[in-house]
């Protein structure tokens, strides 16, 4: 496929689906939980874990923590990063 100058080439091997998105495709409502793909099943309980860490990391540091959800981000106060 030909570009013209400037123009990104065309979106291959894992970039496809993005691209795919990108131009106003659609995208599947499935649980990432209930994924056929082990690796992406299990990365919610990885972050999950992560935070954890990062919450404990942080309490042993004196360091603040940035809490970031879809609708909000906040600093919990240390009271709150005790639940």
């Amino acid at each position: 496929m030909k570009t013209r100058e400037g123009d990104a080439p065309p979106a291959s091997g894992p970039f496809k689906k993005t691209a795919r998105l990108a131009q106003g495709g659609s995208m599947s409502t499935k649980r990432i939980t209930e994924s056929s793909n082990p690796i992406l099943a299990g990365s919610l309980p990885a972050l999950r874990r992560s935070a954890e860490r990062a919450k404990k990391l942080a309490e042993q540091t004196g360091t603040r923590l940035i809490v970031v959800t879809k609708k909000t981000t906040r600093r919990p106060s240390k009271s709150s990063d005790k639940q």
